[in-house]
């Protein structure tokens, strides 16, 4: 067991420990299906049940999928456009690799950090309207699967820079600042 998920006789899928690719559109959906359907995905379901968040129907209105025994989390511009990069978690991090990283890739343009998870319909949303800034992607999980703070008319943001890095005042968006 390790982090309390048995592990024991787990297949060695052949993308395991290979480098997370580029984030596209048709990688993103790929990843997403996988979550839900790869049989070698089965200890990222179960990593994600031990914790509480594996309420697939709540699953799929965030961005988030699997791939190589890891758990994505796709990155959106703030005007909503996918971009290459994505935040990766590795569950049972191998030789003291660290648990988050991001996917090598080449950096794009432009900031690409940001808050997560993005949501067209919190940017339409009305000025009077509740936020919860997280700590991180699992607090905000917890925040959006276990206390159900979206059916609160709650909007629940983290910040991908880190805990410990400041937002710049230009990634605040109009419709967060009120």
């Amino acid at each position: 067991k390790l982090s309390g998920v048995e592990v024991e006789g787990v297949p060695k899928a052949k993308q395991l420990f290979k480098i997370v690719p580029e984030m596209t559109e048709e990688t993103f959906s790929d990843f997403r299906q996988r979550l839900y359907e790869d049989p070698d995905q089965e200890v990222s379901r179960e990593f994600l049940r031990k914790r509480g968040f594996w309420l697939p129907d709540q699953l799929e209105e965030l961005p988030i999928g699997a791939w190589g025994g890891k758990i994505i989390f796709a990155q959106h511009s703030q005007e909503g456009r996918l971009l290459k990069r994505c935040r990766v978690y590795d569950p049972f991090p191998l030789n003291g690799s660290p648990k988050w990283s991001w996917n090598k890739v080449k950096k794009e343009t432009g900031r690409t950090v940001g808050f997560w998870p993005f949501s067209e319909t919190n940017t339409k949303a009305d000025l009077d309207v509740d936020m919860l800034l997280c700590e991180g992607e699992w607090d905000a999980l917890a925040a959006l699967l276990i206390l159900q703070m979206r059916s609160r008319k709650w909007i629940v943001q983290t910040w991908t820079g880190g805990g410990g890095a400041p937002i710049p005042p230009d990634a605040v968006q109009e419709w967060m600042r009120n």
